[in-house]
């Protein structure tokens, strides 16, 4: 079978790109408005779906190990965890003590603030 050839104008490339090395670290992450912080530091890949209180989705991803993140929003945060053992929450440079909270299938959600 023959492959299309590449439009005019156009360049193919075998070019992979590689991470960089060491850790993965988010950007900041800000809602619309409020000035509530949420610091996230990850210990082991989880998944994570976090608002802010007016719905506002500031994370739904794969977070992995030795990342940080720093949310900017309105509390009070809605938070789903996949691995809460995992994840370290600090909420206006407090740190939240969450494990009892978290379920036997190791998920944990959680509303912090507010």
């Amino acid at each position: 079978m023959q492959q299309p050839e590449p439009a005019a104008g156009a360049e193919a490339t075998s070019e992979v790109l590689e991470p960089l090395p060491g850790s993965r670290e988010l950007p900041n992450l800000n809602a619309p408005s409020g000035t509530d912080k949420l610091n996230i530091v990850v210990n082991a890949d989880t998944w994570a779906d976090i608002k802010d209180s007016s719905g506002y989705q500031l994370v739904y991803d794969l977070l992995r190990a030795d990342e940080a993140l720093e949310l900017t929003g309105a509390a009070p945060f809605s938070v789903f965890l996949g691995n809460g053992f995992g994840v370290e929450i600090l909420f206006n440079d407090e740190e939240i003590n969450f494990s009892s909270r978290i379920r036997d299938d190791n998920t944990a959600r959680l509303k912090i603030g507010g």
